[in-house]
């Protein structure tokens, strides 16, 4: 093994070599091949690699021994793309993941996992964007709600059932591209009717409190009219103002589940719905210390897992056929006649005393009152109005 001393006399021999002219008597290509092993020997000695210049896409770039022609895009000297995954709707659903890039090597088809050497020329050529493959999959349809009869008292005539459509869609983006029925639905049925008695009653109802500074107001003016209501207490509501449940319950109007969060059910799965009911339920009676038997689906919506879900927990379904409109705060005189003009033989009416800004309501709530009266409307709950159907 040359010492480190003799390594550094051949260093200084390879560069004289290369760089002496050829003499009259010293043949030339000898000459150049003691260079290149004295190069090469001198290297090995040292442990350096010699690099290597390579062409890629037009641009000479100096690389180590080694590295692969798949190598040269994670470096950025390749200026072509992989294709894209463009959606069965259209748009790109997932960058890269089409045909990969293809390279070749000296005009040769080359593979990306090859090595290069010096002197080689790389050209490189952007991979096709494809199309996503589409899958066949068999999906539940619920069925729709169909309200037959007129008024207030609601109950399920027939449950529904589920029908199986097949759909092809997409396998990364979920786009629907057709869908053919194998099971129609079959529809839900409610059916709407009056009470049995001919006489004229209202169900007042407020919806989303108790609420500071609005159900107080509101249990004030019910008291002093000496008229009855339902109240469809939030369950985040009643935990936030139990004092105010509290007093609902001890001025003795009816007490009814709102939910807990005021989620539309109909868009979540069954025993999410499952959860807002009993949830709701549960701080309700905290807070007021009474176990709500009705339920007040949130938005109205009504479907055939919710109205499961109320069946399950022993809660009857209570919607309306009047509408305030309070919630939209469009003056008092506005809610006042949004009531008094839609007013059947019996009506359950909808009214808010949480929610947001109720002071309109608080200051319609009188007028309704006396129309009512004045027109001979008795006044029930939702629990009364039922009893005499």
């Amino acid at each position: 093994m040359p010492t480190a001393e003799g390594a550094r006399d051949l260093s200084k021999v390879a560069p004289t070599i290369l760089s002496r002219p050829p003499s009259s008597g010293v043949p030339l290509l000898p000459s150049l091949a003691v260079a290149l092993v004295c190069a090469a020997l001198v290297a090995m000695l040292w442990g350096v690699s010699v690099p290597l210049n390579v062409t890629v896409d037009g641009v000479r770039r100096t690389l180590q021994p080694g590295t692969t022609i798949g190598g040269l895009a994670g470096r950025g000297y390749v200026m072509s793309t992989a294709g894209d995954l463009v959606g069965v709707r259209g748009g790109v659903v997932r960058h890269g993941a089409g045909d990969p890039i293809t390279f070749t090597r000296n005009a040769a088809q080359a593979s990306s996992l090859q090595p290069l050497y010096d002197g080689d020329v790389i050209v490189s050529t952007s991979g096709a964007s494809r199309r996503e493959p589409v899958v066949k999959v068999k999906v539940s349809v619920a069925p729709t709600t169909t309200v037959q009869g007129v008024g207030p008292i609601l109950k399920l005539s027939s449950p529904g059932k589920n029908g199986v459509d097949e759909v092809t869609r997409g396998q990364v983006s979920g786009s629907v591209v057709s869908s053919r029925t194998i099971t129609p639905p079959v529809n839900m049925v409610i059916s709407a009717s009056m009470p049995s008695s001919t006489d004229k009653m209202v169900a007042l109802t407020f919806d989303d409190g108790p609420a500071a500074g609005q159900t107080d107001k509101v249990l004030e003016i019910l008291k002093r009219e000496n008229v009855p209501a339902t109240f469809f207490m939030l369950g985040k509501a009643a935990k936030r103002y139990p004092a105010l449940a509290a007093q609902v319950a001890a001025q003795g109007e009816l007490i009814g589940n709102h939910t807990y969060d005021h989620v539309e059910l109909t868009r979540l799965k069954f025993s999410d719905i499952q959860g807002e009911i009993a949830r709701g339920a549960d701080a309700i009676r905290s807070a007021s210390g009474t176990a709500p038997v009705w339920l007040r689906p949130p938005y109205g919506a009504v479907n055939q897992n919710v109205w499961a879900a109320a069946r399950g927990a022993k809660e009857g379904l209570v919607l309306w056929d009047v509408d305030a409109l309070d919630w939209t705060r469009p003056g008092v005189d506005r809610i006042v006649s949004n009531v008094t003009s839609h007013m059947g033989r019996a009506s359950i009416v909808l009214m808010h005393d949480g929610g947001g800004d109720r002071s309109q309501t608080v200051a319609a709530l009188p007028v309704i009152i006396g129309w009512l009266k004045a027109n001979g409307y008795s006044f029930v709950t939702v629990a009364g109005m039922e009893s005499v159907r």
